[in-house]
């Protein structure tokens, strides 16, 4: 780009290739996000984005530092910022390297998904239906009652919810 900029290429030129530029640039930072998200199972999700966060975060602080020593060793803005450039041709081929492996991810994902939908128990097993009845309340004021919801014969044993202030 700052060949492009340092060249005796008209200003309108230069913003026909710099300005759709940047839109696509953007495009990677979207398509990582997308992903992970179909990428990943909903266990390690969490992990995943934070690990994305944090590998953005080190390279924005350490790229300034990276750029920095460049141009002290190449002698220059433009050489060290042409090398730097080339780094968005190695992303952009690993980038398109994940096309050819994200079809095998996104089937793995599901099949384990899948797996584990049929390995969980019924829901339905541990909630009462209208037809089963719950047990009668005692006539002593001063026993618990079972839970109206449950059936659970002493719900007054249950933990409460402790709130914290």
């Amino acid at each position: 780009m700052f060949f492009v900029a340092n060249s005796l290429m008209p200003f309108f030129m230069y913003c026909v290739l710099v300005i759709p530029s940047g839109f696509l640039v953007s495009i990677a930072g979207i398509a990582k996000s997308a992903m992970l998200l179909n990428c990943t199972l909903p266990e390690t999700r969490g992990t995943a984005f934070a690990l994305a966060s944090l590998t953005d975060n080190v390279a924005k602080g350490l790229a300034s530092f990276l750029i920095a020593v460049m141009v002290a060793g190449l002698g220059g803005r433009v050489p060290a910022f042409n090398v730097a450039f080339g780094g968005w041709i190695l992303a952009g081929f690993l980038y398109a390297i994940t096309a050819f492996t994200v079809g095998n991810d996104l089937k793995k994902k599901n099949d384990e998904l899948v797996r584990a939908v049929r390995e969980t128990p019924p829901v339905s097993d541990s909630i009462p239906s209208p037809s089963q009845e719950l047990p009668e309340k005692s006539e002593d004021p001063e026993a618990p009652q079972p839970d109206r919801k449950t059936g659970d014969e002493h719900p007054s044993q249950q933990p409460e919810a402790v709130v914290l202030v």
